[in-house]
């Protein structure tokens, strides 16, 4: 397996090549460094008067380095730059508020979408191509080489043998997927097109 396919963000962007979406390549990062501890995931219940307490879903600084992956590294250094507050003792910053973050980002989602193409093909599991649409205009695309197809197969075999190829427990799993989306679609800049791969 080739270094860059260490990540569970590229081989998405690999596996859904040309239809690759931006806000999921990016909530996969997210979710990919908390399952590499550069993030820790965390629920703080704040207790309110004459209500139930209210629990929010936040993300805290974990114990080791951005990866090198400039598609983690990026995501990163946006969750970094995201509103934080100061929670006993701990900076934390609430996902939903994160989230909004990442989507005012300027083209946020053909940025992720373009970032993760350009690593697989520096890996050498893509290769640009010219097309021509309708036999008149030529478009460049991303098709898969074949070693990209090979590290698709490999990846493939290896699920069959896992169990999960999750580290989330299913419970941290629909809670994140649900805030991440609901806030990333209502912060999300009209001017981003969103962003598509390829081939």
């Amino acid at each position: 397996m080739t270094d860059a396919l260490r990540s569970l963000t590229l081989l998405l962007a690999l596996r859904d090549l040309g239809k690759s979406d931006g806000k999921a390549l990016l909530k996969s990062a997210v979710k990919e460094l908390i399952a590499r501890r550069v993030l820790g995931a965390d629920t703080i219940e704040e207790q309110r008067r004459m209500r139930s307490p209210k629990r929010r879903l936040v993300l805290v600084n974990g114990p080791e380095p951005i990866p090198s992956e400039r598609v983690l590294r990026g995501a990163a250094q946006m969750i970094e730059s995201a509103p934080s507050e100061l929670i006993d003792g701990r900076v934390v910053r609430d996902l939903k508020v994160a989230a909004k973050h990442l989507a005012r980002q300027p083209n946020v989602r053909k940025r992720a979408v373009d970032t993760a193409l350009e690593e697989l093909v520096d890996a050498g599991l893509v290769e640009r191509k010219e097309r021509k649409a309708l036999g008149l205009v030529k478009v460049k695309v991303h098709v898969r080489t074949a070693a990209g197809d090979a590290a698709l197969e490999a990846d493939t075999s290896r699920r069959r043998r896992r169990d999960s190829q999750d580290d989330f427990d299913g419970e941290l799993d629909s809670s994140f997927d649900s805030s991440f989306d609901s806030a990333f679609d209502s912060g999300f800049s009209s001017g981003d097109s969103g962003g598509g791969g390829g081939d």
